[in-house]
């Protein structure tokens, strides 16, 4: 069980960095369109207040995974279940938009869904 702990981590911080670029695609989008005056300065201020706030939480929350001790879990679901509560955590003490956790939990099914297909081939 520890081989799967330990992969599901790696593919997780993978996925997880690419939510990360995904935000900052949407925040260049943003920009440009608040450049082509095709969104006001309000829509343009909230959408980046949102996305750099999702950006924040993100990051720290891969940094946070980097650092898990993966000896510490004896199966994925103990790992998983961790995971978002310790996000559902760090959004709340950090003042975080909630959104960021829905984003990181379907990454963290998506990662669960691909080692559960792995094992059976």
């Amino acid at each position: 069980m520890q081989y799967k702990v330990v992969k599901f981590l790696k593919i997780l911080i993978a996925e997880l960095e690419d939510l990360d670029e995904d935000i900052k695609i949407l925040i260049t989008k943003c920009e440009e369109q608040h450049l082509h005056e095709e969104i006001s300065q309000y829509v343009f201020l909230e959408n980046l207040a949102v996305l750099k706030n999702e950006l924040f939480g993100v990051e720290g929350f891969i940094e946070e995974v980097r650092n898990i001790s993966k000896e510490e879990f004896d199966s994925l679901k103990e790992l998983k279940d961790f995971l978002l509560k310790n996000l559902a955590q760090r959004i709340k003490e950090k003042g975080l938009v909630h959104s960021i956790l829905p984003l990181v939990e379907r990454k963290l099914n998506k990662v669960e869904l691909y080692l559960e297909h792995q094992s059976e081939n």
